[in-house]
């Protein structure tokens, strides 16, 4: 991760900040497959938030490899 995302015009939350470096930690293959998610011992809310199922309205079709 650069440095240049934190340099943008309005600060990050602390939150997303979490999100980027857990997903980085995650990688890239573990990424595309949406039940990896699911295999971490979190709550569903944190899990969606994790995969931004909810600023993308609950619809994750597009990861579909069908």
């Amino acid at each position: 991760m650069t440095d240049a995302l934190y340099l943008s015009a309005s600060p990050r939350r602390l939150g997303h900040c979490c999100r980027l470096l857990i997903r980085k930690q995650m990688g890239s293959q573990r990424l595309l497959n949406r039940d990896s998610f699911k295999q971490l011992s979190l709550p569903w809310v944190l899990q969606d938030y994790l995969s931004y199922k909810e600023e993308l309205g609950g619809d994750l079709s597009f990861l579909d490899n069908d």
